[in-house]
């Protein structure tokens, strides 16, 4: 009897996760571990940015409050709709997180709680930005600042609750199949949404939302997801996104137009998929390379793309000097941590003395007459200054363009008071020669971009009809074709007369010892403005 013939058998080869083969599987040395120790004692007991930020314990308390509070509103609107009891019970509503919240698993202070509310068909997508809606609902149960954006690129219902500031967005689970809801006699089928959706459950979910504005709000969800699959070590990559999300006070939260803390999670799941082995603290960041097909996407200069579809760039805003400032704050925190000495790691979280870098700043203050308007208003302000950076780059004197997109309660300079007249023109004429009032409170602040300059570079545009502005070298250059068209461009905002009528823009230039004593020492001032609103 011949004997049986032996399978040949293949060694399983090491699962690669990620989109390409590690760069390294070497392991920790002793330096390493003591500095990833001493990164986590700094993540422990490093505040946020900013005082009196929420404790992280304090958002799986708010998600709670949110999943009841959106249960009773979604069981209201089915029985408006004519449903029976069973059946809008039966048809259950999920709150999906989304963002740093589902990435850590925690609510880091001085983060906004992310969420994605998927509600039946029977939900309209007028309900829930309605004032009687949703928003009415959280406004009974202690929630504030509430703030509808519906034209936005993904419409956000923006609300701080507990103190925690939460961005809302609205994904409609609709019928995607006959046999989903049957009719028959006095008998309706109402197709359920899970309580506690899975990642299969949201795949689904997101079949079933055939709308655009559903679909791009579920992406962030699934990227998240994706993210935690794709990352060798969900540990180490938690801990290097809780470090890099620290230190955008630093390098992040200093530059306006990266979108930092949509990239930040995707480069720190790069940089965890390209050394599969290391510890948190000598994960440096880095991107992939994108060469898209089209034009457009050519033209980006940092692109760093969700992994999901629809695929988007989270960089699209991203300038040539932003991009720069970016440059140099990441080499300088690599240099940190490839330092042989200790504290490396920690040393990338300081806070980085913004109003002392620069010899000259363009102060950007905005103003509306009431409140509410003036978050409208400062919101669209703030979206758009990524476009004035753009215009100020045609200059070739201006080396480098530093953008502070926190919003700054500064009093304005007389001048400025004195062109914020909010009284028809004969009396404004009339007031002319009067003191300027400071505006109300909470109806003014004020964007700060540093203006770095080079000496005997370029000469200013033709176009030049002034000098306004001081360079380095004691020649002038004229900046105001680049604010006028920033103005225009903010004034054009077609949901400017129903939402902040009164809105204006004015802009200076500032040099850095006329500045504020309370911005000088590298902080920003405890009144700075709530930025909750300022997200288009």
């Amino acid at each position: 009897m011949s004997a049986p013939l032996k399978k040949k058998t293949k060694l399983a080869a090491a699962p690669t996760l990620g989109v390409s083969a590690p760069i390294s599987l070497a392991g920790p040395d002793a330096h390493d571990l003591r500095e990833t120790l001493a990164l986590e004692q700094e993540l422990r007991e490093a505040p946020a940015a900013g005082e009196g930020a929420t404790a992280s314990a304090d958002g799986a308390e708010v998600y709670e409050r949110l999943v009841a509070i959106t249960a009773q509103w979604v069981q209201a609107v089915g029985l408006r709709a004519g449903l029976s009891d069973e059946q809008v019970r039966d048809a259950g509503c999920a709150l999906l997180p989304f963002g740093s919240y589902a990435l850590l698993e925690e609510l880091m202070p001085g983060s906004d709680l992310d969420l994605v509310v998927v509600v039946p068909y029977f939900v309209d997508r007028a309900d829930f930005f309605a004032g009687g809606g949703l928003g009415g609902a959280l406004l009974a149960h202690g929630a504030a600042n509430l703030l509808a954006v519906e034209d936005a690129f993904v419409p956000v219902l923006k609300l701080s609750l507990g103190g925690v500031a939460v961005d809302l967005l609205l994904a409609r689970a609709k019928a995607s199949s006959s046999h989903e809801i049957q009719p028959r006699p006095h008998t309706i089928t109402v197709p359920q949404v899970p309580r506690r959706p899975s990642l299969t459950d949201t795949l689904h979910l997101y079949s079933r939302c055939i709308d655009e504005p559903d679909a791009l709000s579920l992406n962030g969800c699934l990227v998240a997801a994706e993210v935690l699959r794709l990352v060798p070590s969900a540990a180490a990559f938690r801990t290097a996104l809780r470090a890099v999300k620290l230190s955008r006070w630093k390098f992040g939260d200093l530059v306006e137009g990266t979108a930092l803390p949509v990239l930040l999670a995707p480069l720190a799941a790069r940089a965890s998929d390209r050394e599969t082995a290391a510890p948190p603290a000598t994960l440096g960041l880095s991107r992939s390379e994108w060469n898209p097909a089209s034009w457009r996407d050519r033209s980006y200069l940092m692109p760093v793309i969700t992994p999901t579809r629809p695929r988007l760039n989270a960089t699209r805003t991203v300038t040539r000097t932003t991009l720069a400032v970016l440059r140099n704050e990441l080499e300088r925190a690599r240099e940190l941590l490839q330092t042989q000495q200790s504290g490396g790691a920690t040393a990338v979280l300081e806070r980085s003395p913004f109003f002392s870098s620069y010899r000259g700043y363009i102060c950007v203050h905005v103003f509306a007459a009431a409140v509410s308007e003036q978050r409208y208003w400062r919101g669209w302000v703030k979206s758009r200054i990524s476009r004035f950076v753009g215009a100020l780059e045609r200059y070739g004197r201006i080396e480098r363009l530093h953008p502070l997109p926190t919003a700054v309660r500064v009093e304005p300079p007389p001048a400025v008071l004195r062109q914020m007249q909010l009284m028809p023109a004969a009396a404004a004429a009339a007031a002319a020669a009067a003191p300027a009032a400071a505006p109300p409170p909470g109806c003014h602040c004020c964007f700060f971009i540093g203006v770095g300059f080079a000496p005997e570079r370029l000469a200013p545009p033709p176009a030049a009809r002034s000098a306004p502005t001081d360079a380095p070298d004691g020649t002038s250059l004229d900046l105001r074709d680049a604010a006028e068209e920033f103005v225009d461009l903010v004034a054009g905002w077609e949901q400017m007369p129903r939402l902040c009528p009164s809105g204006q823009v004015h802009l200076c230039y500032c040099r850095q010892p006329e500045l504020p004593a309370a911005l000088t020492s590298g902080f920003l001032p405890a009144d700075a403005a709530d930025d909750e609103a300022d997200d288009f």
